[in-house]
Order: C-alpha cells, then sequence, then structure tokens
C-alpha cells in the first residue's frame, strides 16, 4: 500500500505546485496586458476583434493547462478527459448559466439596486447557479469514470471546467462591453479563471473525497454546492464592493483580493487532501450514477430561492396616482434616480401636468415619465406633432400600441441635441417614444427619452413598465412605495 500511497502524494504535490505557480504567471500576464493596453480599447474589424479577444481570454485559461502537465507529467489525466471537462464548463457556462443570470433571473437588472437585493442576489442567484452546473459536471460527468482514479481527480476536473467557464464569460463579457480597455478584459480573464478554477476544485475535492471514503456522495455533494456558493458569492460580494465604492487602483486592488482569495482556497484544499494520502487511495470503488436525493433538495431549495428573490428585484417601486387610476411598476434598473416631483414640466407642454419623472442625473441616458392633459378632444382628432416641442425633428412616426388593452397612439420622433461635452464634436441624435392613452377626458403620455447610444439597451425595461400599467378607478392619493 505504500507504494501507491506515495505515487498519489507526489501527485498531489505536482497538481498543488502547478495551481501556485498559477498564481506568479497570472501576475505576469496581467502586468504585461497592463503594459499593453491599459489606455487602448480593443478597436477592430470584427473578425479581428473576436481573435485578438480570444486570444488574450485564452492565455490565463491556458496558463494553469500548462503548468498543470508540466508538473504533473508522471502521471497525468488522458488530454481527452481534461479536455472534456474545460469543453464541458464551456457549455455549462454559454448554455446553462448566462441564460439563467440574463434571462430567467435577470440578475443585471436588479442586483445592484440596494444593499439587500446585492446580498441575496450574490448568495441565492449568481454563486448557486455556478455552483449547481459545476456539482453537475463532475457527479454526473466524470465521478463513474475509470480515470477519476485518486481523490485529486476531483479537484483537476473541478479546475478545468472552472477555467472552461471562465472562458465563455470573459468572452462574453469582452464582446459585449466593447469600449473596455484590453487592460480590463485581461482583468476579468485572469480572476475569472482563477476564482471559478478555485471554487471548482473545492468542489471536486468534496467528491473526489466521498468517492474514495466512507463519506456520503450525497451529503458531500449537498456540503460542496453549500461551501462553494458561501466561496463564491462572498467574493463577488467583496470584489463589487471594490468597484462600487470607487477605491483607487481598484482593478489591481480586486485582481490581489482574488489571488489571496483562491491562494487560501488552494491551501486548504492541499492540507486537506494529504490526509487523504495516508490511506489507500487506488482501492476499487463501486459507484452508482443514481440521482443524489439530498442534493437534488439542495438544488431546488437555492433555485426557489432565487426565483422569489429575483421576483422582487424585478418588480421594481409601485407608483400608484390614485386621484387620477392609474399604477405602474418602475424597474430598479432604472430606480437608483430618486423619484422626484415638478410643478413645471420638463419636456411636456406648458398645460400637461407631470404625474411622475425619473432621469440619470447629471447626465441623462434616458428619462421615463408620465404625464397628463384634461380635454374635451377624442384622441383621433389631436395632432400629436404639437407634443414634439423641437424645431427641426429628424424624423416623426406615428403608430398604434396598446397598454393594458387600452389603445391608443405612439409619437415616435429623434431629433439633434448639441453636445454639453466640449470632447464631443457632433450634436447627438436623441430618440423619443410618446404613448398616448385617453380615458373620459383625461390624455395619459408616457414618455421614454434616450440618446440613440443608448435608447435600445433601455428599451425593455421601457416595455417593461407599459407592461405592469393598472388602470383603477380614479380618485384618492398619489402613493410611491
Amino acid at each position: 500500500m505504500a507504494e501507491p500511497n506515495l505515487k498519489a502524494f507526489r501527485r498531489l504535490e505536482n497538481v498543488s505546485r502547478a495551481g501556485f505557480v498559477n498564481f506568479i504567471s497570472q501576475v505576469v500576464f496581467l502586468l504585461l496586458v497592463y503594459l499593453w493596453g491599459n489606455q487602448k480599447e480593443l478597436t477592430a474589424p470584427p473578425f479581428i476583434r473576436a481573435a485578438v479577444l480570444i486570444i488574450i481570454v485564452f492565455i490565463p485559461s491556458i496558463l494553469w493547462t500548462l503548468f498543470f502537465y508540466i508538473r504533473d507529467r508522471r502521471e497525468p489525466e488522458p488530454v481527452s478527459y481534461t479536455l472534456l471537462s474545460f469543453l464541458a464548463g464551456m457549455a455549462g457556462m454559454g448554455l446553462v448559466i448566462l441564460p439563467l443570470h440574463r434571462t430567467l433571473f435577470r440578475l443585471q437588472e436588479w442586483i445592484h439596486e440596494s444593499s439587500s437585493l446585492f446580498v441575496f442576489g450574490s448568495f441565492l442567484v449568481y454563486a448557486p447557479v455556478i455552483c449547481i452546473i459545476l456539482y453537475f459536471i463532475l457527479r454526473y460527468g466524470f465521478y463513474s469514470s475509470r480515470e477519476f482514479d485518486e481523490p485529486v481527480d476531483g479537484m483537476v476536473y473541478g479546475a478545468f471546467a472552472g477555467c472552461g467557464m471562465a472562458f465563455v464569460y470573459s468572452v462574453v463579457y469582452g464582446w459585449t462591453y466593447s469600449d473596455n480597455t484590453i487592460f480590463a478584459i485581461g482583468y476579468t480573464a485572469t480572476t475569472h479563471v482563477l476564482i471559478y478554477s478555485g471554487v471548482g476544485a473545492v468542489i471536486g475535492y468534496a467528491i473526489g473525497k466521498a468517492k474514495f471514503s466512507d463519506q456520503s456522495i450525497d451529503f458531500s455533494s449537498a456540503l460542496a454546492i453549500f461551501v462553494g456558493t458561501f466561496l463564491l458569492g462572498g467574493y463577488f460580494l467583496l470584489d463589487e464592493f471594490i468597484f462600487i465604492y470607487g477605491f483607487a487602483h481598484a482593478f489591481w486592488l480586486s485582481f490581489f483580493l482574488t489571488l489571496v482569495y483562491v491562494f487560501l482556497i488552494l491551501l486548504f484544499c492541499t492540507r486537506m487532501m494529504k490526509r487523504l494520502t495516508r490511506k489507500d487511495l487506488h482501492r476499487s470503488v463501486r459507484v452508482r450514477n443514481r440521482l443524489d436525493v439530498l442534493s437534488s433538495a439542495t438544488l431546488l431549495l437555492l433555485l426557489l430561492a432565487g426565483g422569489v428573490v429575483s421576483h422582487y428585484g424585478l418588480q421594481g417601486k409601485v407608483f400608484k396616482d390614485l386621484k387620477h387610476g392609474v399604477r405602474f411598476c418602475f424597474p430598479h434598473s432604472m430606480s437608483r434616480f430618486p423619484f422626484q416631483e415638478y410643478t413645471e414640466p420638463t419636456f411636456a407642454p406648458p398645460t400637461d401636468r407631470v404625474l411622475f419623472i425619473s432621469r440619470n442625473m447629471p447626465s441623462p441616458q434616458f428619462v421615463f415619465s408620465l404625464s397628463i392633459v384634461i380635454t374635451n378632444k377624442d384622441l383621433a382628432a389631436l395632432d400629436l406633432t404639437s407634443y414634439i416641442h423641437h424645431s427641426a425633428p429628424v424624423s416623426v412616426n406615428i403608430q398604434p400600441v396598446n397598454i393594458n388593452h387600452r389603445a391608443g397612439k405612439r409619437l415616435a420622433f429623434s431629433y439633434l441635441k448639441e453636445n454639453e461635452e466640449p470632447k464631443e464634436i457632433f450634436p447627438a441624435l436623441v430618440q423619443v417614444y410618446k404613448d398616448f392613452i385617453q380615458i373620459d377626458n383625461q390624455l395619459f403620455i408616457f414618455t421614454y427619452r434616450a440618446s440613440s447610444r443608448y435608447f435600445t439597451s433601455g428599451l425593455y425595461l421601457y416595455e417593461n413598465i407599459l407592461q405592469s400599467v393598472k388602470w383603477q378607478k380614479a380618485g384618492g392619493r398619489n402613493v410611491v412605495k
């Protein structure tokens, strides 16, 4: 029994040293990227831009792979298995995690809108989804494999799966936010490779330990999901805190936070794994790929809690004007700007009464307002172009609209606005939607205005407001929750 244990111990040392050397290589890589692209944006034709982006993001991922194979060359994992774990992580991020975060839970719309949503979103939506997918990859993808013949293999497969996740996330992030500098893209790639591979190693450690001990795989998996969620959620809170509060040299502070965080994770996994080298690590283990009851209950509990939090986050703030009989929800993604009441309208006709307005101050990206006009004229007889209030609109279009079973008209127009910033030479194009709904003698005017750069990205928020409109019996007082 001594010889297998000695081999396992040496292999554990190889994997550990590869992880620690990986830290140094990531620092060197980020320094080089900083010197090259601290002030440079990745501007190029789409094909070249995509190629350069993939190369920048791929380097941090390949560094871990390279040093692992250099250190583990005596008894390496099959190339096909390590590549498969990397691809599984890519598929998990691209096909499951990102769609769940962005489409189902719509995390980006509400997580930064309050401290409570930030905390609950981190621990109940962001982190659990990632850890659950890591668990599925390891438990049902590699656990029963013959090549999973040592506890340390769980750490290896978990780290490679985490690298695959980080690769896809960094590519999507770099492509989506094209105005980021090359250094910002390199920072995103290195930090996510480190943290995702570190959390993947923790989950892989728990699953690998369970396979070669008397510990229940069901209990170990549930524990791994909780621990991974705690570690990843806590990291996300600390890392985002650095940027939200605007610390000096935030990128470097975040990077060294990641280094320390992952170093402690790897150190813990290594120390715990060394204890297992005293046991028989090569004994035959009978594996049944059945559904884990406790783990399944944990997954359902976390997903249910995440659904409740996201539902609350997406609901936004409720505005009610009982006097005029209208109610709607104002999304959290816009409610970071305070509710303000104006006695004089900002961009509506002088005869209008502004019931609600919210704007991005001091440089508006978009403005939403609700105003009301008391008129005896029918909507079909009104000249809607009189509500433009700009001498030379670039384009004007009138089309039908329906807001909660109330038919109305949409006035869509654009105009040129002189830029306030001296560095901008050309005037900005501003796009406006004005939606008119008439109920008796009340003419409700919903207005959404934004510069052309932000109009499309904010349009779905405006549509969400319109979908939440409820018409009520008039009479009462205004309420904002």
